[in-house]
């Protein structure tokens, strides 16, 4: 599937790195909706869900900061300390076991060797430790975001328990697979560390700092516990884990990212931007749409479906009749309400392919098809739509835009705790109003006063974009831009493009017309409500190309750096040599991880 402009600058990279992961020092994609929309009955095809399925034809980010909830009675808890990202995963409840230490000075036997380099069990373990919890949250974020887990692997089940099927047919059970990932991502940390050292490339004072943070950030979970550093780290990693080891590995991850980065700028050729314009490919192009939904779990969802639509003249009618026959869960929600919550802009042809077949997807992309309506119903049988074409396969003309955001929320700022203005009773803002479908008028007018000092202290400091990205690291309630769970910091969307397929015009579509006016420039600011709150957004800047040529250049330069990790691969892959020691690491390895993770009795066994 084609990858958005948004996710592709950012992601060539990451598309050629082996098993499609992620490495340290690179920008997270932001994939999930934020979540600021009231929540519907029809979590498959609500805003929110649509973002996600418009946005999924992007692949999904192998590390995600995402925690495994507790109240699944699933997992107990480590944490995943790559170089990236400081946790996924929850403190235990119950403190973990420390083995029995190891001398400072041994690293285990040698269980592997890689380019002639002796890998002793600490570094196996360990890695094997981030290949398991990359796969069990890359499967917790499918479960999260689409209701099913669609990755293969049940992180409720053991490893050993289950099989992994390969694309030509292989089989073997998840810790063998583990095991044999643990070898690949060595041979790859091992090539391009190399590489890093060989062309005089080292880590700058920020990512060492932030492996400090992350050591810090340890040693106080830690103690916590009662624990020492060094102890917490071999009850995390293993017995043959210190503090020294552990900071140099993080290290190691670190360079081989900064090598592959700068051995794929070095070998993958730009792709011509010009040569590219000459000849637009027709799977660029996106259409504009109604969307209404309704689960066939309810009985009558078909019958609701086909009335509604057969009543459709027009746009306006298709908005009017929403609200007529939309769920009554969906009435309480005041979700149709806003007349842009049936509107999909700018919605790729892959995306009605994956949900509809290719078929439809020819039927509504065709210039036929302006101010049809169409009944289609999910490849999976579990969703019937109506679905009314504004506008057929266009080219988006628009280039994307780069914007940071603070968003708060009506629906938090009655919540205990929750933060209050400091003039509770003063004047709301120009052109905000506490009128709203969702909320109380006291709920919003909050948020509208509250959203204005957070403005007000940009717009007497030194308004600049780090101030800004400061303030919405303090005050920002959108989770996907900010904080530990963000996918960027200080609330950054960088190359996103004009239709609805970016989680930050989930909101209003005068998000989007303010960031897309063609008279926007760096630095500009502006503070614009919602149904859902308010939003202080920043505009830093504009692509260089149209969103349909951006795409398409950054899917050819994607396409480049995967053809030249090929032929890189024959360098590394299959470079390590296995010993003795081999399998009675890996077995210390799932050990370890069934000991934090699965030692609850509601896991299967």
């Amino acid at each position: 599937m084609k990858q958005a402009a948004a996710d592709k600058k950012e992601n060539a990279r990451e598309k050629s790195a082996p098993n499609g992961k992620k490495e340290a020092g690179h920008a997270q994609n932001k994939k999930n909706a934020s979540g600021k929309a009231k929540q519907n009955d029809r979590p498959r095809f609500s805003r929110r869900t649509v973002l996600l399925l418009i946005v999924g034809a992007l692949a999904l980010s192998a590390v995600l900061i995402l925690a495994i909830l507790y109240a699944l009675g699933i997992m107990g808890g480590s944490r995943n300390h790559s170089a990236e990202t400081t946790a996924v995963t929850d403190a235990a409840q119950t403190q973990p076991a420390a083995p029995e230490a190891a001398d400072d000075t041994d690293e285990g036997p040698v269980v592997l060797t890689v380019g002639g380099r002796e890998i002793r069990e600490a570094y196996y373990g360990y890695v094997y430790m981030l290949i398991f919890e990359d796969a069990a949250n890359e499967a917790y974020q499918s479960m999260a975001l689409y209701g099913e887990n669609t990755t293969g692997f049940d992180y409720t089940v053991k490893p050993s328990r289950q099989t992994y099927t390969a694309e030509n047919g292989e089989t073997m059970s998840y810790d063998a697979f583990f095991a044999r990932e643990t070898v690949k991502k060595l041979e790859y940390w091992n090539y391009y560390a190399s590489y890093a050292r060989d062309h005089g490339i080292a880590l700058s004072e920020e990512q060492l700092s932030a492996i400090d943070s992350t050591v810090a950030e340890l040693k106080t979970e830690g103690e916590n516990y009662g624990y020492t550093l060094d102890q917490y780290l071999r009850a995390l990693y293993g017995r043959y884990m210190n503090e020294a080891r552990f900071r140099a590995y993080l290290e190691e991850q670190t360079l081989a990212a900064l090598g592959h980065t700068s051995a794929l700028e070095a070998g993958v050729e730009t792709p011509d931007a010009d040569t590219l314009a000459k000849t637009p490919d027709p799977d660029y192009t996106v259409a504009d749409l109604r969307i209404f939904g309704v689960s066939t779990t309810q009985a009558d969802a078909g019958e609701r479906v086909n009335a509604m639509a057969a009543r459709v003249i027009d746009e306006a009618s298709f908005i009017t009749l929403a609200k007529e026959y939309c769920t009554d869960r969906q009435k309480e929600s005041g979700e149709f309400e806003d007349e842009d919550a049936t509107l999909f802009l700018g919605v790729e042809k892959n995306v009605i392919v994956r949900l509809f077949g290719e078929e439809a997807a020819q039927e509504m992309f065709a210039a036929s098809a302006a101010g049809k309506t169409f009944i289609l119903t999910e490849q999976d049988g579990e969703w019937t739509y109506a679905l009314y074409v504004i506008r057929p396969a266009y080219f988006e003309q628009d280039p994307p835009v780069t914007i940071r955001h603070i968003f708060i929320s009506n629906s938090t700022m009655g919540e205990e705790g929750a933060p209050a203005p400091e003039a509770p009773n003063a004047a709301l803002p120009a052109g905000m109003t506490a009128q709203n479908a969702l909320c109380d008028e006291d709920t919003v007018k909050k948020a509208c006063l509250y959203a204005n000092e957070v403005y007000q202290k940009f717009l007497s400091g030194e308004k600049t974009e780090e101030a800004f990205a400061a303030l919405a690291e303090e005050y920002s309630q959108d989770t996907d831009s900010v904080g530990e769970n963000g996918f960027s910091s200080g609330g950054l969307y960088r190359d996103i493009t004009k239709g609805y397929r970016s989680n930050v015009w989930i909101y209003s579509r005068a998000l989007a017309d303010w960031a897309f006016d063609g008279a926007r420039k760096a630095g500009d600011t502006a503070m614009i409500q919602s149904m859902y709150g308010v939003h202080i957004v920043y505009f830093v800047e504009r692509a260089q190309y149209p969103a349909w040529l951006q795409s398409m250049l950054d899917d050819a330069e994607a396409d480049a750096a995967q053809e030249f990790e090929k032929t890189v691969q024959a360098n590394y892959l299959g470079s390590a040599q296995t010993n003795g020691n081999t399998a009675a690491a890996a077995a210390n390895a799932i050990a370890l991880i069934e000991s934090l993770y699965y030692s609850n009795a509601a896991v299967t066994q």
